[in-house]
């Protein structure tokens, strides 16, 4: 009787080791094969619109990046004035971000702001609903140009419409 009982508890504790095994290996594939965030900081050279801009690497490569969701509003003077208001953030913020795309990127400041919301809440970019399937931002941005649009600053304290 005691050999029977022990034979029957073998089986459900085999199976019990195996299940905990193979949690334990899929756990350690999962970490061997997740990559670990840790974009690079990038110096911005130059401003070259308030949606634009020049940038290097640690290798002084440099690219040309545009800020991704956004587009800039028709007018000349509030070009002028969103290209006006990023020159200032960058100086202010030590004209280095991080970059997460290849051309067309979301910028964040050092410290985690996403520089095209600033200019979205300003009222001096537009967020462009043609990216919104592909911008991870989209429901942040389009909500922040709601509340300035509501708020009539910037490009939308001339009008209704951009």
């Amino acid at each position: 009787m005691v050999s029977k009982s022990f034979h029957s508890l073998k089986l459900p504790a085999l199976l019990l080791l195996l299940f905990l095994a193979s949690l334990w290996m899929r756990r350690q594939q999962a970490s061997e094969t997740r990559v670990e965030r840790n974009p690079a900081a990038y110096d911005v050279m130059q401003v070259l619109a308030g949606d634009a801009m020049l940038v290097a690497d640690a290798k002084s490569v440099k690219r040309q990046v545009r800020l991704a969701c956004v587009v800039l509003p028709q007018q000349q003077r509030w070009r002028n004035r969103a290209k006006q208001q990023l020159t200032e953030r960058l100086q202010q913020l030590g004209n280095q971000v991080y970059l997460d795309g290849e051309q067309t990127v979301l910028v964040h400041s050092l410290s985690g702001e996403l520089l095209q919301l600033t200019l979205v809440e300003a009222g001096l970019l537009l967020a462009d609903p043609t990216t919104a399937k592909a911008c991870p931002a989209w429901e942040t941005i389009a909500l922040v140009e709601q509340r300035a649009r509501q708020q009539r600053v910037g490009v939308w304290s001339d009008r209704a419409d951009p």
